[in-house]
């Protein structure tokens, strides 16, 4: 900001004699009258010193930063310096070296002379300005830009393109009845003009105003000072007098110890005549003066960022001067700049970076940066994060700052954490403090009952789960949760030998659910311990089509050959069991294989599976049947964590169009800054053609009020570009740091995932392997039970069913469905085997 400097011009005659570095200037211009005593004007003469005088001083923080751009110089600016300089006054006064001042004034004739001249009186300097922090806390806490006209909203209808940009189609469609080639009539919609376009009220755009060049609640920026009042005009001299003064002389003189006393009475005269004239030279006025507080480059960047910051929507532009502020010298800047980073992460999608940020916030000493970054954390809980910050959480006692809003989170967060590791204790008491009407009420009331049953209350699981499922049937019917509830409610029933019900409940698992095959198979289970074969068969047989050809479902097969074998359908049960050997038999010798190959290179599962993702329809992998890998890959851990590597990805891409933002934001400023230019340039021929025009001369007060608003907003543009520039600096390191990070991080999951790969494909070897065990002693129950059945059908024996089925027979109602080739996906589950019942009595199952 420029200093004003107002000096007082008391002497103006002669001063000889001597050898001293005096001097005694007039810069009036000749034939011209001193400037104090032109008619009508002040002897205060005011001159503005753009420039101050550059001492060598220690290297201060201004300089760490050697070639950075500053785009706040300009924004402390004066407006009014922008569109005009006031006039520069002139007047005569003395001037002599520091040294040569301290010699004369010792002088006690000199010195009392000079005590009896004409002071300018002000009060002591007593106040101090504020210092950064309390500027950035009101720059942070009140409104910083103001607007001089308010934008009105258009109030078109037209609909908008992603962009916001209204359209209209001058065709619409309509339905019309048409005649077909044969003759049939068929509604059919067609393209036809419209009858009016509608018209478009694009409203008014919000116009800036001088609050977007200063902060307005800053008492720094805004003290209110009293205004000098007018001084009355003295009285003018005559011509002659005013002759006789421009003829004046001044000459350089010299002088050895002391003033000549002649010349200082000279001086006198000239004093008492200007008072005698009515000239006022001092006035008393009360003043606040303040202390000059110097800003630093560290300062200035983070009163910049706050700024940007207070905004709302420009945390792609402050990140950038706070990612620099992390390293500042001042510990208070240090902290929030690491806080605002985690916040405005946050909000950009940039979760792996603003998680590990918040997390150190929350461990500062100060409440209030704890309370931004527990809020920030909360209000939008980054699934693949939600296990760490449930971790950090756990350690956290500060309750008083957890807003009401935020208490279903934060205990629902960290239950999930402590029932991860098995906490089942605790974590059942944090899921409980979920209120209802938080979002994650029905997530953690499941955590609670899945922690109840295996803490041995399974009667209070059960009752649970019932509650949640009504709170789901009343409030949100399409809640994740209802699967699972459903799929824990089935099999709490099967345990309670409630087959009946456990079926009803594996019939409400949604098709989507991951667990919708297994649900499928467990559910046939049931319908065996009902002696349903024929429901269980039917919804077996309905999964080996060729839409389920892709899952992995070895047990379908075995549920299919028992029921079967109950039915004492013996040639399907025998068929049945082949088809497990041919299907899975040469697929558990490629499995065995590659386990074995890869038992101290956990890495290549995750290789393969990342293989299999890249191209799903693939029938092998690797040398891996894909239906292998698919099962693997779908399992809710090894989700989870490609989640988590599917976000660094994305979170990469962010950054590069966070980068893009800034350049684009950029480049309209500098579209805004060359139509500004435009502008003034044309103003500024109108008011050179109204020097000619005397017509035009009525428009020049509205004209040069409009190039002084045109001149504002080009500096304030200016400051805005200057200000992308150096913010996106900032933000290509942050960028390229995060970006690192990310890759470690995305390293360390793929090794993690690669583990639990390894675990679910030695688990399905061993599995498979006692399938295929058992299916042999299936062949044995086959030909054991179908021996005994002829043996006993050939002596006479009655069957269990209406009639005896020939040998020929077998096979065709083994096929026996009812449906026209294709199975609907919304009744698998309900399809039936119409396979009747053939067991000699004495050996019919009871």
């Amino acid at each position: 900001m420029l200093l004003r400097l107002t000096i007082f011009l008391l002497l103006g005659t002669n001063i000889a004699l001597g050898n001293s570095e005096w001097f005694v200037l007039d810069a009036t211009e000749k034939g011209q009258a001193p400037y104090y005593l032109q008619p009508n004007q002040s002897l205060m003469v005011t001159y503005e010193y753009g420039k101050t005088v550059k001492k060598k001083e220690p290297r201060s923080e201004s300089q760490t930063i050697a070639n950075e751009p500053k785009p706040m110089e300009q924004f402390t600016k004066p407006a009014s310096s922008l569109v005009s300089s006031p006039v520069k006054n002139t007047s005569i006064y003395i001037m002599a070296s520091p040294s040569e001042q301290k010699k004369q004034i010792k002088s006690s004739q000199t010195k009392i002379r000079l005590e009896q001249l004409p002071t300018y009186l002000t009060q002591d300097k007593g106040t101090s300005a504020k210092n950064i922090e309390s500027i950035a806390q009101e720059v942070n806490q009140k409104e910083v830009l103001g607007t001089a006209v308010q934008a009105i909203q258009g109030t078109s209808s037209l609909p908008k393109t992603k962009a916001g940009i209204p359209s209209f189609s001058l065709t619409k469609k309509e339905e019309r009845t048409v005649k077909l080639k044969n003759g049939k009539k068929r509604k059919k919609l067609v393209k036809i003009k419209v009858d009016e376009i509608p018209a478009l009220d694009i409203g008014r755009e919000e116009q800036i105003s001088k609050s977007d060049f200063f902060v307005p609640e800053l008492s720094i920026l805004n003290a209110k000072l009293d205004s000098l009042k007018p001084l009355k005009s003295p009285k003018t001299l005559g011509m002659n007098e005013i002759r006789k003064l421009q003829k004046m002389k001044l000459s350089k003189v010299k002088d050895n110890r002391e003033f000549d006393i002649k010349e200082l009475i000279k001086a006198d005269a000239l004093v008492k005549k200007v008072a005698e004239a009515g000239y006022v030279l001092t006035q008393d006025v009360k003043m606040d003066i303040r202390e000059l507080h110097k800003i630093y480059n560290e300062e200035m960047q983070f009163m910049q960022a706050e700024i940007l910051y207070s905004k709302g929507d420009q945390c792609h532009a402050a990140t950038g001067i706070y990612y620099r502020l992390l390293d500042a010298k001042n510990p208070k800047y240090r902290s929030v700049a690491k806080l605002k980073v985690g916040i405005c992460a946050h909000k950009m999608g940039l979760f792996t970076e603003s998680v590990r940020r918040l997390l150190s916030a929350l461990k500062e000493k100060q409440e209030e940066p704890k309370r931004e970054a527990l809020a920030a954390l909360l209000s939008d809980l980054p699934i693949t994060h939600q296990v760490e910050i449930g971790t950090a959480l756990e350690s956290f006692r500060d309750y008083h700052l957890l807003k009401d809003e935020h208490k279903g989170a934060f205990n629902y967060v960290i239950a999930k954490s402590l029932a991860d590791r098995d906490q089942f204790t605790k974590a059942l008491a944090y899921a409980e403090q979920v209120p209802v009407e938080s979002k994650y009420y029905t997530k953690a009331q499941y955590i609670a009952s899945v922690s109840e049953y295996l803490l041995g209350k399974k009667e209070l699981a059960f009752k649970r789960q019932e509650a949640i499922a009504k709170h789901i049937e009343t409030h949100n019917k399409k809640d994740p949760v209802s699967s699972l509830v459903a799929i824990s409610k089935a099999r709490m029933n099967f345990q309670r030998r409630k087959y009946k019900d456990a079926i009803a409940e594996f019939l409400k698992i949604d098709r989507n659910h991951p667990m919708w095959i297994e649900g499928l198979q467990q559910q046939a289970w049931a319908q065996m311990m009902v002696k349903d074969e024929p429901g269980a068969i039917g919804n077996m047989h309905s999964i080996h089509t060729p839409f389920f050809k892709s899952v992995y479902k070895p047990e379908s097969y075995v549920i299919r050959g028992l029921g079967y074998i109950n039915l004492c359908q013996y040639a399907d049960a025998y068929k049945s069991v082949k088809n497990l050997e041919y299907v899975y038999k040469p697929t558990h010798a490629k499995l065995k294989s590659f386990n074995k190959k890869n038992r101290k290179n956990s890495f290549q599962y995750y290789k393969t599976a990342a293989n299999y993702l890249l191209n799903p329809k693939q029938q092998e992998v690797d040398n891996m049947p894909s239906l292998i890998v698919r099962e693997a890959v779908r399992h809710r851990d090894f989700l989870n964590l490609q989640d988590a590597i599917n976000k660094t990805y994305d979170e990469t891409e962010q950054y590069n169009f966070l980068i893009s933002l800034i350049d684009k934001d950029r480049r309209e400023y500098i579209g805004l800054k060359r139509n500004a230019i435009k502008r003034r340039n044309e103003l500024k021929a109108n008011i050179a053609a109204a020097a000619k025009n005397k017509k035009l001369r009525k428009n020049l007060v509205l004209w040069n009020t409009q190039k002084g608003v045109e001149e504002f907003l080009i500096g304030y543009y200016n400051f805005r570009i200057a200000n992308y520039k150096y913010t996106k600096k900032g933000m290509k390191k942050f960028a390229r740091d995060s970006k690192s990070s990310l890759r470690k991080r995305r390293n360390s999951i793929k090794m993690q995932a690669s583990k639990e790969l390894k675990k679910r494909f030695v688990k399905m070897e061993k599995s498979l392997a006692q399938m295929l065990q058992n299916n042999e002693l299936l062949k044995y129950e086959i030909f054991s039970g179908a021996g005994d059945n002829i043996r006993y059908r050939v002596t006479g024996g009655k069957v269990v069913g209406n009639r005896k089925p020939a040998t020929s027979e077998l096979k065709k109602e083994a096929y026996n469905w009812e449906f026209d080739g294709e199975f609907w996906e919304d009744e698998v589950g309900h399809y039936r085997s119409s396979l009747k019942n053939v067991c000699a009595e004495n050996t019919a199952r009871k």
